[in-house]
């Protein structure tokens, strides 16, 4: 070694005096170079000052490995010197000890989180789920749409239960609420899954079950059941005309029901229907409906107005209000009233019957148009499926082909309504009390009518023999009108049969005796 090397080696370091207090701190000035000053009694704590005069704090250690480690406290003066001495105590062991701090704190945030998230009720899970994957474009506003109508379906049964209280006997409760809506009990099954799978690996771990296959074993497998299945039964309707009749809900909420019923259109529709699409003074009466979207386009369904779909369209077009034919009440901000649902309600209520939706109705129709004709290819045909005899029409014009269709419409319907009516008729004669609301009465002499009644008249017209004539109040053509209209008897076979028959009683109530005029006695 030369002397050269021996002075070099033995120059002595220069040594920055170390920080006692913040005012030390704020008097070390920047330099041309970055420079570390030590901290009084602080091993391995240092204050950091860059050229820029930024000053911080920084911990230093070396692991068990013998490899130094350096971790970075924080900027002066958000953290001041009595601050960084307690960061620098615990930095310091970590390091020593070969602890990662990140992912110390990154597994204690994360054991804070699974605990929130067992404790978070499951409606509110499913709520964030649907609305981060909608935010990130993974899912579309009718997916988001659908996904929020399960969560309400879900929440209406068991409220805010976490994901710890989703036990079997809960699990039970939801399928039973959904029994006969194999559909939203699906779609509710689905919904607990990805709920669940969407749950990070130690979260399910501390959940302690497997709620997948919890909800696998209650469930089972959902089997589709057939919409054709879901009608009023025809020796139900009665029942049905009773319980609807009966509801307190807005007449114009009945109205657009009926409208459903005697068009066997879609609910939307009905709803959205508007009078220049009403064409009562056409050379064939009929009501262009803009149905269901196909392949993107509005069908076009034009039904035929007879009979009582014309008394009804003729009673509210006396009363029009604005464009709608069923227009929302005053100061709603929509044009047209948008649900039937409180009148589905009350219906089912009162009846006890399940498939009274305005989709089961559309399928009563035609299973009524079956019964009428014993044809399913009518039914299927000139209820159901029409949209095929619509094409090359618009909305403003209906082509030649199409007008035909609409005329030979006419009959069927036609004849559906009058079996309905008979139906309705029929098997309210033979229900002693179809429900303890109603009681019903028959005679053979002039009476009231109650409110929802149907009974029976005799009336004499001037005949050759003076026969006496029965006529029988129609139920759907009464509340069309909303008055009491009367037909021939003898066009309702399956109620005049019974009538004649002697069997059972009519809806109404016993009529009031009127005092005998003086003007009779003249």
């Amino acid at each position: 070694m030369n002397q050269q090397d021996v002075r070099v080696t033995k120059l002595p370091r220069r040594s920055e005096p170390p920080i006692k207090s913040n005012s030390d701190i704020r008097s070390r000035s920047a330099r041309s170079k970055r420079y570390f000053v030590p901290v009084d009694g602080q091993t391995g704590l240092r204050l950091k000052i860059e050229t820029s005069g930024t000053k911080v704090f920084v911990t230093q250690a070396k692991d068990p490995a013998g490899n130094t480690r350096s971790k970075t406290i924080g900027k002066y003066p958000e953290y001041k010197l009595e601050d960084a001495k307690k960061l620098h105590t615990e930095y310091f062991r970590a390091i020593r000890e070969g602890k990662d701090l990140d992912l110390e704190r990154e597994r204690k945030s994360q054991a804070i989180q699974r605990l929130t998230s067992l404790q978070t009720p499951f409606i509110q899970l499913g709520r964030t789920r649907a609305k981060n994957k909608h935010s990130d474009g993974e899912m579309t506003d009718r997916t988001l749409e659908l996904e929020y109508n399960t969560l309400n379906n879900i929440e209406s049964v068991i409220g805010q239960t976490t994901l710890l209280g989703l036990t079997e006997p809960t699990l039970f409760d939801l399928k039973a609420a959904y029994a006969n809506q194999w559909a939203s009990l699906d779609r509710i099954k689905k919904m607990i899954v990805k709920v669940y799978n969407g749950l990070d690996r130690f979260t399910k771990e501390d959940l302690g079950f497997d709620l997948a296959h919890r909800t696998e074993i209650v469930f089972g497998t959902i089997k589709q059941k057939k919409r054709s299945g879901q009608y009023v039964p025809l020796d139900q309707l009665s029942r049905f005309w009773a319980a609807f009749t009966r509801s307190n809900a807005p007449q114009t909420m009945k109205d657009a029901y009926l409208m459903m019923l005697l068009t066997g259109e879609r609910r939307g529709a009905v709803l959205n229907l508007k009078w220049e699409n009403v064409h009562l003074d056409h050379d064939v009466p009929h009501v262009l409906f803009q149905s269901k979207a196909i392949k993107g386009d509005k069908s076009l369904n034009a039904v035929p107005i007879v009979t009582m779909l014309g008394v009804l369209l003729e009673r509210l077009a006396a009363d029009k209000k604005n464009d709608f034919v069923f227009p929302s009440p005053k100061g709603s901000s929509s044009g047209a009233i948008t649900s039937v649902k409180a009148l589905v309600e009350d219906i089912r209520s009162i009846s006890g019957l399940q498939h009274v939706s305005p989709h089961d109705i559309r399928r009563t129709l035609a299973q009524v148009t079956r019964d009428a004709y014993g044809l399913t290819a009518y039914a299927d045909e000139h209820i159901l499926h029409s949209s095929s005899h619509y094409s090359g029409s618009t909305a403003n014009y209906l082509d030649p082909n199409a007008i035909e269709f609409t005329a030979r419409r006419a009959e069927t319907y036609k004849k559906t309504y009058e079996h309905l009516d008979d139906l309705i008729l029929s098997h309210t004669i033979m229900e002693q009390t179809a429900l303890p609301e109603f009681v019903v009465y028959l005679e053979r002499t002039d009476m009231e009518v109650s409110s929802g009644g149907s009974v029976v008249r005799r009336i004499p017209i001037s005949t050759a023999e003076d026969e006496l004539v029965e006529r029988i109040e129609s139920p759907v053509a009464s509340a069309c009108g909303a008055t009491s209209m009367m037909v021939d008897v003898s066009k309702r076979p399956k109620a005049s049969m019974i009538i004649d028959q002697g069997k059972g009683l009519l809806f109404g109530t016993m009529p009031k005796r009127k005092r005998r005029s003086f003007e009779d006695d003249l």
